[in-house]
């Protein structure tokens, strides 16, 4: 039997990549391809990968609706062409990574470097 990355969650039900990261690439894709949502913040449950189904204007937005925005990853939705979306693997990677950093004494994701006129209150 061949064993799995320890880096990797357990792989789901069609392979190596988790459930949780074939979600968030589905969601994150599925935003990322209306048009005019570049540009605009999807909140990502590190739980099971899923989304709140909103795309909100600045990362404050997105943060204050959230009810408990600690367990979640923010993601800025860029302007993708059919060829750039987020892969499984990426998907894979970034909820690793925030979920090793929530792991780390509640950590989270860092405010992004531009202002938010003060609407942030978390």
């Amino acid at each position: 039997m061949t064993r799995m990355p320890s880096h990797l969650a357990q792989p789901g039900p069609l392979g190596a990549y988790s459930d949780a990261a074939r979600r968030m690439a589905s969601e994150i894709n599925l935003h990322a391809v209306v048009g005019g949502n570049a540009g605009k913040w999807c909140a990502v449950r590190l739980s099971d990968g899923g989304v709140d189904h909103t795309v909100y204007d600045t990362w404050c937005d997105a943060v204050a609706f959230q009810l408990h925005p600690h367990q979640c990853l923010y993601y800025l939705l860029p302007a993708v062409a059919v060829d750039d979306m987020l892969t499984d693997q990426a998907a894979e990677v970034l909820l690793v990574h925030h979920r090793r950093l929530y792991a780390i004494n509640g950590g989270r994701q860092p405010h992004p470097p531009f202002p938010c006129n003060g609407r942030c209150g978390r």
